[in-house]
């Protein structure tokens, strides 16, 4: 039970005691019981004004300590759920700091001005390699691709890469088209006209470890070189002023 439930069952106890109690016992011998309760408090008389008085002011300070009391305990609960969403906070906030850089590398995407070769599964058993269409990568990460494309694609169509990562074995990986939409890259042909590319945004299927690895060095490789390349084009030449 609540501590606010049995200061409540006291205060009905001892109004009823007081309020009710004297004319039950009135019906037997109200004199004895007048002059008892008398005696106990202190030969005054036990029910005028002033008893009546302290009983009122007894059950306000009552019920003053429960209002009190109710409203420290919401502030301790609201308390306590800021902390925990503070912690919560950190939480993630170290877990972001200390991820695996292999985790993080999957999420990751790189902006890459790459070629690659790519048939859809449908037809890749029946063409040769040589004869895949060739494209520019967008950008890539562990998860998926993207690469434009001026041939016409489905959401939905399984595609099989071959990418050059610079070993004397290419990286042959398949994926399929999740989203496709308008690219920004800029291609004419022989004739100067404009071929109309798109971007088609690839999801990667199956790949094993080994491949898996293969393809996360050549993204961090690629990664390395981006960065070093913006640092040298950042420092000032000898001859600069």
């Amino acid at each position: 039970m609540k501590l606010n439930e049995r200061i409540a069952g006291l205060i009905v106890l001892v109004a009823t005691y007081i309020l009710y109690m004297p004319s039950a016992v009135g019906a037997v011998d109200w004199n004895q019981f007048q002059g008892t309760v008398t005696k106990g408090f202190s030969n005054e008389g036990a029910f005028d004004t002033s008893k009546i008085a302290t009983l009122v002011i007894s059950i306000m300070a009552i019920i003053i300590i429960i209002i009190v009391v109710q409203w420290w305990s919401a502030q301790m609960r609201k308390q306590q759920q800021i902390s925990f969403k503070k912690y919560k906070e950190k939480q993630k906030e170290i877990e972001a700091k200390t991820q695996n850089p292999a985790q993080m590398r999957k999420w990751f995407r790189l902006a890459v001005n790459a070629q690659l070769r790519w048939m859809t599964e449908e037809q890749a058993d029946h063409v040769r390699e040589n004869k895949y269409f060739a494209d520019n990568l967008v950008d890539i990460s562990a998860e998926g691709l993207c690469f434009s494309t001026a041939e016409e694609l489905l959401p939905g169509t399984h595609i099989r890469f071959i990418l050059d990562i610079g070993e004397k074995r290419d990286l042959l990986i398949t994926g399929e088209a999740l989203r496709i939409f308008d690219s920004n890259e800029e291609s004419y042909d022989s004739e100067g006209q404009k071929i109309e590319k798109h971007n088609v945004a690839i999801k990667f299927g199956h790949m094993t470890a080994g491949d898996n690895d293969r393809l996360v060095a050549w993204i961090t490789k690629r990664q390395r070189d981006a960065m070093k390349k913006t640092q040298d084009d950042d420092t000032p030449n000898e001859f600069d002023w």
